[in-house]
């Protein structure tokens, strides 16, 4: 059986563990940004990578086209030498069309040169500004991330002395009372919360008449129809706990 204790106590109770309790509920908050910050990070990032990799691939694909255009120039070079020694008539027609063949690939492989190099000095455009935006966006993650670091500290220094003032203040209570609020505790966060505008201060579902009228009088236990949580009237400034 739960032991009579008096509503202002209860209050005391409800304001210190909820001090506690935004404190925590802050903390994983800030952890939750904290990770999303890394994963905006991470794709900023792999966008900017990603028009790298682009300017090396159109890079790269010239660096082929111009060594093979080299290898079919020297190979030509070599045709066209040999067309002063060759006699016969239709081993020079031949010798000669693969000359020709040759020249027209140097050409389509030079104009595909040309046509990369435009797309590369974009893709260089586009990297560059790409880039820059990466290193201005993750500045700006690092410097948020700085801040929920500080703040995250703040909180867990309140957060333990809030703890530690419920604690003490649950001494101060009584063996019965401790025993009675940690068993609750254990099976909800927040067992006993104050009242908001007739509501419930957890679940927010709004209380009957008869319910708000008994929280404000204090003689006995309001237990939300919702979440089973116990509201009590809210301590006011001025209000005094023995």
């Amino acid at each position: 059986m739960s032991p009579s204790i008096d509503p202002r106590i209860l209050s005391q109770i409800a304001h210190l563990d909820g001090q506690v309790h935004r404190h925590r509920s802050a903390i994983a908050a800030g952890r939750k940004r904290e990770s999303n910050l890394e994963q905006l990070r991470t794709e900023y990032a792999a966008e900017a990578k990603g028009r790298k990799n682009r300017v090396e691939e159109l890079e790269q694909a010239n660096k082929s086209l111009e060594k093979e255009i080299e290898e079919i120039q020297g190979q030509a070079k070599r045709h066209n030498s040999r067309l002063n020694e060759i006699q016969d008539t239709r081993e020079y027609r031949a010798l000669n069309e693969e000359v020709r063949y040759l020249r027209r690939q140097i050409e389509t492989k030079e104009e595909t040169v040309l046509a990369n190099m435009e797309l590369l000095e974009k893709a260089r455009a586009e990297f560059e500004e790409a880039n820059a935006d990466f290193e201005a966006k993750a500045k700006e993650v690092t410097e948020e991330i700085e801040s929920i670091h500080a703040e995250r500290t703040r909180r867990e220094t309140a957060m333990a002395d809030a703890s530690k003032s419920l604690d003490q203040f649950l001494d101060q209570a009584g063996e019965a009372t401790a025993r009675w609020w940690r068993r609750r505790a254990e099976r909800m966060p927040l067992p006993v919360v104050w009242a908001t505008k007739d509501a419930c201060g957890f679940c927010h579902t709004k209380l009957t008449p008869q319910k708000a009228l008994e929280v404000s009088q204090g003689r006995t236990r309001v237990v939300c129809d919702t979440c089973g949580r116990i509201v009590v009237e809210a301590l006011h400034e001025d209000s005094t706990v023995s």
